[in-house]
């Protein structure tokens, strides 16, 4: 693990003021996790950088990488465990989350959307079918539709 890169640090920072969360993040760099992960009982998100940069380029407008980090502190936010038997809903609520959020920073959520489709995990333990958390960001872009647009 080593210090995140800038333009992760500045996202965050955005994000956080876009929905006025006032929790301290840590944010790590780890290339040894699948894109990003949160551990909400710390606020700690981590990130991987590679995977990040490869996500930049194939998405210049950076909706992408902000949809996931969204994702991530919609977990340390509402303090969701992975431990839960509620995973699939938690889950879906940080999804909607990233929704919010894309819609809030003036992003739509096509490409947050081809990731997820492409690849996510699908009706694992851990996460719902792709379909069902596509439909859980555009459930949150439009929610926030209906207050800042």
């Amino acid at each position: 693990m080593f210090f995140p890169e800038k333009y992760v640090v500045d996202i965050i920072k955005i994000v956080k003021q876009s929905i006025q969360m006032r929790e301290t993040l840590v944010i790590l760099a780890d290339q040894t996790i699948p894109y990003a992960a949160a551990q909400a009982s710390k606020n700690v998100i981590s990130y991987n950088p590679q995977q990040f940069r490869q996500l930049c380029r194939v998405d210049p407008t950076g909706s992408t990488v902000v949809g996931i980090l969204g994702h991530e502190i919609f977990h340390i936010l509402f303090k969701q465990s992975r431990n839960s038997k509620k995973t699939h809903t938690l889950e879906l609520l940080a999804d909607a989350g990233a929704g919010w959020i894309l819609c809030r920073l003036g992003m739509d959520t096509k490409n947050f959307e081809n990731f997820i489709r492409i690849n996510s995990y699908s009706n694992t333990p851990t996460h719902p079918d792709n379909m069902r958390r596509i439909d859980a960001i555009r459930k949150g872009f439009q929610e926030c539709i209906k207050y800042y647009r």
